[in-house]
This record gives C-alpha cells, sequence and structure tokens, in this order.
C-alpha cells in the first residue's frame, strides 16, 4: 500500500484495525492514518493505491532516534 501526497512525495502511513479475508495474508479492511499539514480552509488530494505484491517505500528523512536497550528503549528527536 502507498499514498501519494499532494505535490506526488510518498506519504507514511500507518494501518490499525486490520481485518484479513479468512485464510490469506490479504487485507480485506483497516483504518489508514497519517500526519498531513492544512492550511486554514484548504483542501489537498491525497492517492491511496494498493495491489497483492508488496512494495517497499521509502523511508522519509527524520531525525528519529531509536537505541535498544536490555530493559528499555529510548526514542528521541531533535524537538
Amino acid at each position: 500500500m502507498t499514498l501519494t501526497g499532494p505535490q506526488g512525495q510518498s506519504v507514511p502511513v500507518q494501518l490499525s484495525d486490520v481485518e484479513l479475508w479468512p485464510g490469506t495474508q490479504s487485507v480485506k479492511s483497516a483504518k489508514l492514518s497519517f500526519i498531513a499539514s492544512l492550511e486554514p480552509l484548504s483542501a489537498d488530494t491525497y492517492t491511496v493505491r494498493y495491489g497483492s505484491q508488496a512494495t517497499a517505500g521509502t523511508a522519509p528523512e527524520t531525525d528519529l532516534t531509536v537505541v535498544p536497550g536490555p530493559t528499555r528503549v529510548e526514542i528521541t528527536t531533535k524537538q
């Protein structure tokens, strides 16, 4: 599944409440979440595409740092 933003850029998405077709690994329904930045009283168009083959998206640029430890995980950003 891919989500393309208004300027053609790939947008990271997260699926939740996923329901699979019985006996398969194919998604029957799910809730799709993503972060969008909209100006007041504006509209943007996002395009969702899906298919039977998995796609490898490119990770967005981020300053997120994840450091796993034996008993905890430290997650930080510059903010």
